[in-house]
C-alpha cells in the first residue's frame, strides 16, 4: 500500500475500535449512510469545540498577559490575529521578530504570503529559547495548548481544578470515548483550533497573513509528528502530554 492507503487503513482501524459494529456492515448504502452520519458529527463536534475555544480564550490570555489581553473580550474576532499586539506576537512565527515594527507591518501587509516562516510561538512553552524550526525545547507544550487540550478532550472539571476554580462537572471527550492517553493527532487538532481562537479569520478554512489557513495549519503539524514518530523526542512528548493530561493514568503504569 502507498501512504495514502496506509493512512486510510488507520483511520478505519481507529473507528473499528470506537465502533466494533461497523465491520458488519456490507453493503455499500449502509457504509455510505454510516460515513455521512460520521462526517455530520465530525462537522458539529468541530463548530462545536470552534465556539467553545473562541469564548475562553480571553480569559486564559488575560490571566497570563492581564491588561495586554484587553480588547480580544467577546466574540468577535475581528479584533483578533495581526491587527492586535498580544495574539500577533503569539501567531508569529518564532523565526520573525515580532517586536520589530518593520516586521509587524510586513506581515501585516502580507509580504511574507506564501512563505513558512516556522512554528508560531503559542505553541511553545513561555519563554522557550528556540534554535531553530525543529528545535523542540518547548515544543508544543504551551500552557495555552494544554488548557484547551482540556477543555475539549477531558472534564472541565480538571481545568478548574488545575486553575483552582470551581464548575460543575461535565463529561468531556475523554468520558465518553475512554481516552487514557495523548495522541499526535489529537495534539494537532487542539493547536488548529487554538491558532483559529487567537486568528481574525471566521472560518477554518480561509487564509491568514502567510496564505496559510488552520486546516491547513492541522495537516502540517500532523506532517511534523509523522515525521517524527520514531524519534525520542517525540516520544518523550507525549509522555510530558499524558503527565499534563492524564497523569492517574501515568502513575498507574509506572
Amino acid at each position: 500500500m502507498n501512504e495514502t492507503d496506509q493512512a486510510i487503513w488507520r483511520v478505519y482501524r481507529s473507528l473499528l475500535s470506537l465502533i466494533p459494529q461497523l465491520e458488519d456492515f456490507h453493503s455499500g448504502a449502509s457504509l455510505i449512510r454510516i460515513s455521512q452520519l460520521i462526517s455530520r458529527g465530525v462537522h458539529d463536534a468541530r463548530l462545536d469545540d470552534a465556539e467553545a475555544l473562541r469564548d475562553k480564550i480571553f480569559s486564559w490570555l488575560f490571566d497570563a498577559f492581564g491588561d495586554d489581553a484587553l480588547g480580544l473580550e467577546g466574540m468577535d474576532k475581528e479584533r483578533r490575529g495581526f491587527k492586535h499586539s498580544l495574539t500577533g506576537s503569539l501567531l508569529c512565527p518564532v523565526n520573525l521578530a515580532w517586536d520589530d515594527p518593520q516586521t509587524r507591518e510586513a506581515i501585516r501587509s502580507g509580504a511574507y504570503k506564501g512563505q513558512m516562516w516556522g512554528w508560531p510561538s503559542f505553541v511553545y512553552a513561555w519563554g522557550s529559547e528556540i534554535d531553530g524550526n525543529e528545535d523542540w525545547n518547548g515544543l508544543f507544550r504551551s500552557p495555552l495548548l494544554v488548557a484547551a487540550y482540556k477543555h475539549v478532550f477531558t472534564s472541565p472539571s480538571s481545568l478548574f481544578a488545575q486553575m483552582q476554580l470551581s464548575s460543575k462537572t461535565q463529561p468531556g471527550d475523554r468520558c465518553i470515548y475512554g481516552m487514557t492517553h495523548v495522541t499526535p493527532r489529537s495534539i494537532a487538532y487542539i493547536a488548529m483550533h487554538v491558532r483559529f481562537a487567537l486568528g481574525s479569520e471566521r472560518l477554518l478554512t480561509l487564509e491568514d497573513a502567510f496564505r496559510i489557513s488552520s486546516r491547513k495549519f492541522y495537516e502540517l503539524t500532523i506532517d511534523f509528528f509523522d515525521k517524527f514518530s520514531n524519534n525520542i523526542e517525540m516520544h518523550e512528548l507525549l509522555l510530558w502530554w499524558d503527565k499534563q493530561v492524564f497523569p492517574a493514568t501515568e502513575t498507574s503504569e509506572e
